[in-house]
């Protein structure tokens, strides 16, 4: 039996279309099999409103905090009690050096990554 044009290009043809539903299902299965992360939250302090915590508001606004996988809490709290918060664990960082430093004279794993001056 022979093979007429028309018949080799409808085989053609669907060949075609099984390879394109093919590459889309692999598509679809790979855009909808990703699932979200979810955020881990931690609360972050800082002494004061001022000039001195603005790098915190800006990781924030921009979205820098999300982009690691965080959702930072940012309160304002004062040094005696940001260094009970961190002592107890419930406080993951704090902006200011002094009361860092009290509190891991005080036995706090702390470590400090950056001072602004």
């Amino acid at each position: 039996m022979m093979n007429s044009p028309m018949t080799a290009q409808k085989s053609s043809a669907l060949k075609f279309v099984f390879l394109l539903v093919g590459v889309l299902s692999l598509a679809y299965v790979g855009v909808f099999s990703v699932e979200a992360q979810p955020l881990t939250t931690l609360a972050v302090g800082y002494p004061a409103r001022s000039i001195g915590s603005i790098q915190l508001y800006i990781a924030q606004e921009r979205g820098f905090f999300r982009e690691e996988g965080l959702q930072v809490n940012l309160t304002q709290i004062r040094g005696d009690v940001a260094k009970a918060g961190m002592l107890a664990g419930d406080l993951f960082a704090y902006n200011s050096v002094a009361a860092s430093a009290r509190a891991f004279q005080a036995g706090a794993p702390l470590k400090i990554l950056a001072i602004n001056t």
